[in-house]
């Protein structure tokens, strides 16, 4: 018999959704008259609104579950509770404020009140219960009390040991690996061997699972198809492994072509036009605006670097931008022009302000010109010069990931201090799951915490220039100079 009570979750989520909502309309109808100081009294004489009201809060477990808000992931997942519910109820209570437009006479600040704050109160206390039953839930699994058994079929060893170290790793996933059934796969996959797949239809018999997880590496049609109805004759669910499942991320990445689906391993959310419209606003209104706000220290920037650098005041650098294309990215000069020639300008002493400039981020002020030109975004990945970018490439094949979203002049690279050809590989990975989840939710936040980030390096770096001038250290003697050059020779070894 199936473990019929995995479903028992949602069935009990919904009823307690229509209670939370019920409850909230009462105390909405509480709250209201404290906020508002005259009330007609013929306003709680209308029982048709309060009537809509109710079947509202009885429908809304309906409207749930078309926004998948029962589903699976969304009890392993908070963050997809919170866009569910909120996205639910914005449908919801902005159709009953429509509602309310039609009715006669209707006395707008009570029921705009009402239905605003059965709003907030019914997403915040949702958004509770939701994160007590998902605990409740992580606990009931990880003590074992309930599990989904599952049998892997399939020959791929790699995917399939993927796949039971995740079931490892999260126990709150519920579930219990019988074995696999296979031909070639190894022995150190982390499960025991059940068979192979010539008496699939026995083992299933005899194991009765849950579900049925296929680790395939290559197989014909028509034996694929064989060992999956057999799973279909005894109603056990199929699932599928991909080969390349580091690429799969989201459902929408599933399209389709007639009657074959298609999936696009590289699907982002900045792939959308009406997003990526709205991103190329802000960046335009938001550039302007920080250009207004930020002209004084552009001008008095600018000055400074003419009067102490000499040469040029601007700098142009040529950097890759989206999708590879190349473009001058402009930044203040900040470096002293060599007197003599066959000077190296990097051998040339700098000044503690032109440092200051390159930590603290007013170097990059003149960018806001790129996002301007729509060369460059004011959130995103810090560009690479092409020489960088092909000596990046050679160590990590996914390094161009990170270019199918536009360069911007800071990113969650930066505020989390991976700056610099250092920690390329965190780095790396900060930048593509940037550009993978895109929000201008978060573009926000990192615009916000940029200026402190910026501010706390520049103190930080001004701060130990003025250690290293006023405590010289000593030359190293002769035993350190050495241990220092095993060291350097074992790196390089290495």
């Amino acid at each position: 018999m199936k473990n019929r009570n995995q479903k028992s979750y949602p069935v009990v989520d919904n009823y307690l959704d229509i209670l939370v909502n019920v409850f909230t309309l009462i105390v909405s109808f509480l709250i209201v008259p404290t906020l508002i100081s005259f009330i007609p009294v013929d306003v709680y004489t209308r029982p048709l609104l309060y009537l809509v009201m109710l079947i509202a809060c009885l429908l809304a477990s309906l409207i749930y579950q078309f926004f998948n808000v029962y589903a699976e992931g969304a009890y392993l997942r908070f963050r997809e509770s919170v866009y569910s519910y909120l996205r639910a109820n914005a449908l919801i209570y902005s159709t009953l404020f429509l509602l309310s437009l039609l009715a006669p006479d209707v006395f707008w600040p009570f029921w705009g009140t009402l239905i605003g704050i059965q709003f907030v109160l019914s997403t915040a206390l949702l958004l509770v219960k939701r994160e007590i039953t998902i605990s409740a839930m992580h606990s009931y699994r990880i003590h074992r009390y309930q599990l989904r058994k599952t049998v892997i079929v399939g020959d791929n060893t790699e995917t399939a040991k993927q796949y039971l170290q995740q079931i490892n790793v999260h126990p709150e996933y519920g579930v219990m690996v019988l074995g696999y059934v296979g031909d070639c796969i190894r022995s150190d996959v982390g499960c025991d061997k059940l068979g192979s797949f010539e008496n699939l239809g026995e083992i299933l018999d005899r194991y009765r699972p849950d579900e049925v997880v296929f680790a395939i590496d290559s197989y014909n049609k028509k034996r694929l198809t064989r060992l999956v109805d057999q799973c279909d004759d005894r109603f056990i669910k199929v699932f599928f492994l991909p080969v390349l499942y580091g690429y799969f991320k989201s459902t929408e990445q599933l399209t389709r072509v007639g009657d074959i689906p298609l999936i696009n391993i590289h699907l982002t959310p900045m792939e959308n036009r009406g997003a990526m419209s709205f991103k190329r606003g802000f960046d335009v209104v938001a550039s302007v605006l920080l250009l207004l706000l930020t002209l004084p220290i552009t001008l008095l920037t600018a000055a400074f670097v003419f009067f102490a650098f000499g040469g040029p005041i601007w700098e142009r650098h040529e950097r890759v931008g989206l999708f590879g294309e190349t473009f001058a990215m402009f930044k203040f000069h900040t470096e002293k022009t060599p007197k003599a020639d066959g000077e190296n300008p990097k051998i040339t002493a700098t000044s503690k302000i032109g440092a200051f400039l390159r930590a603290s981020g007013i170097d990059e002020l003149p960018q806001l010109i790129n996002v301007l030109l729509g060369e460059m975004s004011l959130v995103g990945p810090r560009p690479d010069s092409p020489a960088d970018l092909d000596a990046f490439r050679a160590l990590n094949p996914s390094y161009n990931l990170k270019y199918y979203g536009k360069p911007g002049i800071t990113g969650l690279s930066q505020i989390k201090k991976y700056r610099g050809k250092t920690a390329l590989t965190d780095r790396l990975a900060t930048d593509i799951y940037y550009v993978e989840n895109w929000s201008i939710w978060e573009d926000v936040g990192i615009l916000l915490a940029t200026p402190f980030c910026a501010f706390s390096s520049a103190v930080c770096k001004a701060a130990a220039q003025v250690t290293e001038n006023a405590e010289p250290t000593e030359p190293p003697t002769e035993a350190q100079t050495e241990n220092q050059n095993d060291k350097n020779e074992s790196q390089i070894q290495s």
